[in-house]
């Protein structure tokens, strides 16, 4: 059974407006669905750190007689470990759009009977 704690979080309003929209298009609770947010979030934190890692793993490949200076390895490792920007207003609403409701089948057995003749 996993276990919860009670915390205290600060948000941009716009990103809250755009959190309590999705919740109430998905039919989530608020706080399920930041926290399902906040899961992935650390998912790209440690994707960014890999690849921060694997910059710097490059560089080290780097000829020492041909090493950038100081400032543009600091300027590669920024862009070699650059995340995606963050989706637009458009992006999140549509990912949260509820599916289009499906046409509603017979229950098996209930279509009429052929007509004998």
């Amino acid at each position: 059974m996993a276990s919860t704690a009670k915390v205290s979080l600060t948000m941009e309003r716009h990103a809250l407006g755009l959190a309590k929209t999705a919740a109430e298009r998905t039919g989530v609770s608020l706080s399920s669905l930041v926290s399902t947010a906040l899961e992935r979030h650390l998912a790209d934190v440690i994707a960014q750190l890999e690849r921060r890692r694997a910059a710097e793993e490059v560089m080290a490949t780097f000829p020492s007689d041909h090493l950038p200076s100081a400032q543009e390895q600091r300027e590669l490792l920024e862009l070699w470990s650059r995340a995606p920007p963050p989706p637009t207003e458009a992006e999140v609403t549509s990912a949260f759009e509820r599916p289009a409701k499906r046409a509603q089948r017979s229950a098996r057995g209930s279509r009429p009977m052929a007509r004998r003749r």
